[in-house]
């Protein structure tokens, strides 16, 4: 008998990632655009509209884990090594240069920016530089906050202040701008909403984890419903793109 339990599932994710992409494009969410405000001393509304979307992230992602529905969990944690840190400078000076980070590349490729599809090039030299520039296993444990404690209490307080913060600062504008700073409140909030739900439920989902399925690689290929998911993303960043054509 055939069980319709693992097409709902990956249906469930292709849903989450195509919100995740509408949101992603409706708020022009970048940390280039972000690290800009910062750098030029602007009003850092996109770096505390990443920090709405991290809270709400955190603030779904974990109770959903300590419920463990649907089998949700949280990934491994793991230490900061030489490579990582490399790989990091890497991504920040690509990101430089390319003027969008990957996110950011999500929202822009729903505006039609088809440059930004060089982007897999890129992501599979790095991916493969990782896989056999390691000298060894990398050293993995349990998150702290993986499991119902005191520890996990503070986090989702903390963050539950913070979100609230983060919202209150973003959607502080004139009259003229509020209906608009609301919109991107919300579409960060949806951003980490999603983002959350997709981290506990199947974190290996992204662009780069579908490109790490077609690389003869010696760790461990992930990400079984990435292509879906990965069009269902770009599919909902187009949608959000021609909706604010439409209406702006």
């Amino acid at each position: 008998m055939i069980s319709f339990a693992p097409i709902a599932f990956d249906f469930l994710i292709c849903i989450l990632a195509f919100w995740f992409g509408y949101s992603a494009n409706r708020g022009g969410t970048c940390l280039v655009v972000a690290a800009h405000e910062l750098q030029q001393r602007r009003r850092p509304r996109m770096f505390v509209g990443f920090v709405a979307a991290s809270a709400a992230a955190g603030l779904v992602a974990i109770p959903l884990a300590w419920s463990g529905t649907l089998n949700a969990t949280l990934p491994l944690s793991t230490s900061v090594n030489g490579l990582l840190i490399i790989g990091a400078i890497a991504f920040g000076l690509g990101a430089l240069i390319n003027d969008t980070c990957l996110l950011g590349s999500l929202a822009r490729l729903g505006d039609g920016e088809m440059r930004l599809l060089a982007l897999p090039a890129g992501l599979a030299v790095g991916i493969l530089a990782a896989d056999f520039g390691r000298f060894g296993p990398v050293a993995t444990w349990p998150s702290v906050i993986a499991r119902p404690s005191a520890p996990g209490a503070a986090t989702l307080l903390a963050l539950s202040v913070v979100l609230a913060l983060a919202v209150i600062f973003v959607s502080r504008k004139t009259p003229p701008r509020r209906r608009q700073s609301w919109a991107f409140g919300a579409s960060m909030i949806g951003l980490g909403i999603t983002g959350g739900l997709l981290y506990a439920l199947s974190p290996a989902w992204t662009f780069a984890d579908l490109i790490q399925r077609g690389l003869p690689l010696r760790m461990s290929p992930t990400g079984e419903v990435a292509l879906v998911a990965v069009i269902a993303s770009v599919a909902g960043a187009i949608t959000a793109s021609g909706a604010m054509r439409d209406f702006g």
